[in-house]
C-alpha cells in the first residue's frame, strides 16, 4: 500500500505507511488498536468502541504491554516488550492511533515517571481473563442502556439476566490486584500511578458518586444498570475522585474515548481482500 497522509482537521496525521506512523510516536504514547480476532470484535462490541487492545511506546523501536498468551504455548509474563515494526504489520491491525497525555503534549510534564512505572512490572503478571469475563456484563448495560426497549420483551429478559450475572460477577470486577493484569488496566497504572490521572469520562468526581457533568436522574439509573442500588462510591483522600478500583475497570475503549489522552497520529491499515475467490462464487 502506498503512503498516504493527512489531517482530520484537528492536526492529527492519518496515515496509512508503517514509517511514517512510527516516526511520529514519542515514548510514553498509548497506542489503542482497532484489529480482527474474535474475542476482540466481542470486546469492541461490549464497549462500542473501534478499540480492543491497548499498549505503551517505550522507545523509538519497543513498545510494552500487558497482553493474553498466544499461541496457547506462550509462557511468556504477562509485561513484556514487542518491536513496534512488525505489530504494525500485522495484516490484522486494521487501525491504531497513537494518544498522548494532554499534560504530557501540552504542558510539557516529564513522562520519564510513565516508563519507569511500565518497566517496573516488566516481565511480572498474569493475563487477567477472569476480569475480562466480568467486565462484560457491566459493559454492555453501560453502553446499551435503551437494548430493553428496543427489543421488547427478549431485551428486557436479556436485560435481567446481565444484572444478574453482573451481580455474580462482582467479586472479580474490582478486586485491586496489580499482578493479575488487563493490558487497559496496565495502562492506566503506569500513568495514575505517578500522577498523571486519566479521566475515563465516568469516574465519580462529587461526594454523591456523581459525574458534574451528569445528572441525579442520569446518575440513579447509572446505579441501576450497574447494579449498586443506593450506595454512594467513596472518594479516595487524593481527590482524584477514582474509586480503589477504577483501574480494574478501565477498558479499551475507555482510553480511546478519554479527554486527558489526545490523538495525535493514526495509522490506517485496512486489511487486504481474500487472496483467492471462494470457488463457484460469483458477484
Amino acid at each position: 500500500m502506498g503512503q498516504t497522509a493527512d489531517t482530520d482537521g484537528t492536526g492529527v496525521l492519518v496515515t496509512s505507511d508503517a514509517d511514517a506512523f512510527r516516526n511520529a510516536l514519542l515514548p510514553g504514547d498509548v497506542l489503542v488498536y482497532d484489529s480482527l480476532s474474535f474475542d476482540g470484535g466481542l470486546v469492541q462490541w461490549g464497549d462500542r468502541i473501534p478499540a480492543n487492545h491497548a499498549s505503551l511506546v517505550l522507545d523509538s523501536e519497543q513498545l510494552i504491554e500487558a497482553n493474553r498468551k498466544h499461541p496457547p504455548e506462550d509462557t511468556r509474563p504477562a509485561v513484556r516488550t514487542e518491536l513496534i515494526e512488525p505489530r504494525l504489520r500485522l495484516e490484522g491491525v486494521r487501525t491504531v492511533t497513537a494518544l498522548r497525555h494532554r499534560r504530557v503534549a501540552g504542558d510539557g510534564v516529564p513522562v520519564e515517571p510513565v516508563l519507569q512505572r511500565a518497566r517496573r512490572q516488566l516481565g511480572q503478571g498474569v493475563f487477567a481473563y477472569a476480569q475480562i469475563v466480568a467486565l462484560a456484563p457491566a459493559a454492555i448495560l453501560r453502553n446499551y442502556p435503551t437494548a430493553a426497549k428496543d427489543n421488547g420483551a427478549l431485551g428486557e429478559a436479556m436485560t435481567l439476566a446481565l444484572r444478574l450475572l453482573n451481580r455474580a460477577l462482582e467479586p472479580l470486577q474490582g478486586v485491586p490486584d496489580e499482578n493479575r493484569l488487563t493490558c487497559s488496566e496496565y495502562v492506566y497504572r503506569c500513568f495514575d500511578d505517578v500522577g498523571l490521572s486519566i479521566d475515563l469520562q465516568r469516574r465519580p468526581l462529587l461526594a454523591d458518586g456523581r459525574p458534574p457533568w451528569m445528572s441525579e436522574e442520569q446518575m440513579a439509573e447509572f446505579k441501576r444498570l450497574y447494579g449498586l442500588g443506593g450506595t454512594a462510591v467513596t472518594v479516595r483522600e487524593s481527590g482524584t475522585g477514582d474509586p480503589p478500583s477504577l483501574a480494574e475497570h478501565a477498558t479499551p475503549g475507555d482510553l480511546w474515548r478519554s479527554r486527558d489522552l489526545v490523538p495525535v497520529v493514526v495509522l490506517h491499515h485496512p486489511p487486504r481482500a481474500p487472496a483467492d475467490p471462494v470457488e463457484g462464487f460469483e458477484l
